[in-house]
């Protein structure tokens, strides 16, 4: 294989994602002559939904364009005013979609937008049907981000290039589809909410707690890492708390009960209550010896301090549950 270059640009990009699936996707793109999504997902072993994801998040990073019949292709025909005019005049179908999109959206489409549109239902070849239900969509899902305005044509398109590349083409699969993304909603409000956060995310923090919620962690176990992180930060800094999360998804503990104990599921791990029981380790080519309370001989101060602020996280996690059952 012949060597794969990356110019600064796409280098920052993908590393400002900081999504592993999606940086490996983008190396198999820059690798072939022809992208074909089924290879693809041979290739790196996604199933279509996690090929679709992150399709659609490097296209959101700009490294990727919209896909047509299971291929993506560079450009998409330049639509004109002149070809709006067209399908507005012959194709009743499309008409009867502007009004509705006008509706949906509560403003007059500009020509920009309406060209983004016959894009969408011309190009990606989506019924009008599926379209409408797909901005709908659209407008829910920004209202449950907090977003008071309604979403953009660009951000409608980007929606409709990943249904199309998923073959959702029916109401059927639009309302299978939709449901499995509330799901996830549900999740990354819950979230927010145990991580306290309010207003607009950025693109990058909503990458964060999407991710989150792919990798399957319960919400005890954002709390109990998010308090982790505060602990030894001194505040919120998701790169950090990023990491921790990254190493439990690797370990396969996504509940706080697990990730306390480093247990993986269905295994006996140490007991919790801020007491742990002697064992020895080695690290560094060192042997370090842990004591009934919980303290190393012979380690470095920032090793004793993580083991710290770890107990102190599962005190306060364990104080926030006794709240909430009470």
């Amino acid at each position: 294989m012949d060597a794969i270059t990356l110019s600064g640009q796409e280098l920052t990009r993908l590393l400002g994602a900081a999504d592993p699936d999606a940086a490996l996707l983008f190396l198999y793109i820059k690798s072939q002559p022809v992208y074909d999504r089924e290879k693809a997902a041979r290739a790196l072993g996604f199933d279509p939904e996690r090929l679709a994801l992150k399709e659609a998040l490097l296209g959101q990073l700009g490294l990727l364009a919209r896909p047509k019949d299971g291929l993506l292709e560079a450009e998409a025909p330049n639509y004109t005013q002149q070809d709006v005019a067209t399908f507005l005049k012959r194709d009743n179908q499309f008409s009867l979609l502007v009004g509705e999109a006008q509706r949906r959206l509560g403003r007059v489409l500009s020509n920009e937008s309406l060209k983004t549109l016959l894009a969408i239902y011309d190009y990606l070849g989506l019924p009008t049907d599926v379209i409408g239900f797909l901005i709908g969509y659209c407008i829910q899902r920004a209202q449950a981000r907090g977003n008071s305005n309604p979403p953009t044509m660009r951000a409608i398109e980007k929606e409709a290039a990943l249904w199309a590349g998923q073959g959702i083409d029916t109401m059927a699969l639009a309302a299978q589809y939709v449901q499995r993304q509330q799901q996830k909603q549900t999740r990354f409000g819950q979230f927010r909410q145990a991580m306290g956060l309010g207003g607009k995310l950025s693109g990058a923090e909503e990458r964060y707690l999407n991710q989150w919620v792919d990798m399957g962690f319960s919400v005890d176990a954002i709390e109990l890492a998010y308090e982790r992180t505060r602990l030894s930060t001194g505040g919120l800094k998701w790169s950090y708390m990023g990491k921790i999360l990254s190493d439990w998804d690797a370990k396969g503990l996504h509940t706080a009960r697990e990730a306390a104990g480093e247990t993986r599921p269905g295994q006996t791990g140490a007991a919790s209550g801020g007491q742990t029981s002697a064992s020895a380790r080695t690290t560094g080519g060192q042997t370090r010896q842990k004591s009934q309370s919980g303290t190393k001989v012979g380690q470095s101060a920032g090793e004793g301090e993580l083991d710290y602020f770890e107990r102190q996280a599962i005190a306060m996690l364990q104080e926030r549950m006794k709240h909430r059952e009470g």
